[in-house]
């Protein structure tokens, strides 16, 4: 079986010359052959550049908090059938999304006869104008793996202190969606990251 680890753990080994880094514990909830979970300790190399400061052990759960400073509702729009946000790290520029969420994957070990869902309903984030609205985070990823006919969950890895990149897509009005970002560190300050969906320069 081919596993497919989330990005900040694959960049560990791509470091040198990144002046120096440090290395994080994350730890590890997966399935247990369906006795359970179990759980272990990792340890990620992130780019000292990187580094979020933490006295705690994570995961470190995140509110994000959309703020509409326009004069036209904002709708944040879904991704597919997960979240309304994609999650990049820092450790590896930014490049990749996190894998915060599968749709329709069963906990591994997969079986042969995979799970038959119906569509996802996802409705768009509605942020008036002057308001605010609350999307979460748990602050964890997903690492997946392939096993007989389905992609099933491996394990969920608690996101290390370190610096993070929110992206969402924004539609106002009659105009066009646009993208926008808000970079965040880990554990958030008061576990809250503020995110302004009002145009872009208010």
């Amino acid at each position: 079986m081919t596993q497919t680890l989330i990005a900040w753990i694959a960049i560990a080994s791509v470091l040198a010359g990144c002046g120096g880094s440090t290395e994080v514990s994350a730890t590890s909830t997966g399935a247990g052959g369906g006795s359970g979970t179990t759980s272990t300790t990792s340890t990620t190399t992130v780019p000292v550049e990187c580094v979020a400061p933490s006295q705690v052990a994570g995961p470190y759960a995140a509110v994000f908090r959309f703020t509409n400073s326009g004069i036209d509702t904002a709708s944040v729009l879904p991704n597919g059938c997960g979240p309304v946000y994609s999650i990049f790290a820092c450790a590896d520029g930014y490049a990749a999304p996190l894998t915060t969420y599968v749709d329709c994957a069963p906990a591994c070990p997969a079986t042969e006869v995979c799970p038959q869902c119906g569509a996802c309903s996802n409705d768009p984030v509605t942020v008036d104008v002057g308001k605010t609205a609350d999307v979460d985070w748990a602050g964890t990823v997903l690492t997946t793996e392939h096993g007989g006919a389905c992609t099933c969950v491996r394990s969920t890895l608690a996101a290390p202190a370190a610096k993070y990149r929110a992206k969402v897509t924004v539609h106002r009005g009659a105009g066009a969606t646009e993208e926008r970002t808000v970079d965040f560190e880990l554990p958030a300050k008061d576990g809250v990251v503020m995110f302004d969906v009002g145009p872009k320069g208010l």
